[in-house]
């Protein structure tokens, strides 16, 4: 390219348009209460700890709170919004999520 001759560079960053989140209101306490969890699979490779470490959690949270029960759901795809079959059962089911991984 010769000395003195422009160049033209484009961002990579795209625009974000961002969505007005519904968010739940918070509960007051676990008490009585049913958690839902939903795990982001990775897929067939994956080597999540997630269903084990929500266990432990469960337990905990039982100990401290008395739990009414749990309910665990996993999303199909990691990089996707869960479905919203999924989303609606979690939400007829559960009063409060624990959403992630595990890794």
């Amino acid at each position: 390219m010769p000395v003195g001759e422009k160049v033209r560079v484009y961002s990579p960053i795209g625009e974000v348009k961002r969505r007005e989140a519904r968010l739940a209101p918070r509960v007051a306490d676990l008490n009585g209460r049913t958690v839902g969890f939903l795990h982001n699979e990775k897929g067939v490779a994956s080597d999540t700890h997630f269903e084990r470490d929500t266990e432990i959690l469960q337990e905990m949270l039982q100990q401290r709170h008395r739990l009414r029960g749990a309910v665990r759901r996993t999303k199909p795809l990691l990089s996707r919004v869960a479905p919203a079959d999924i989303l609606d059962d979690l939400a007829a089911k559960a009063d409060v999520v624990v959403n992630g991984i595990g890794k």
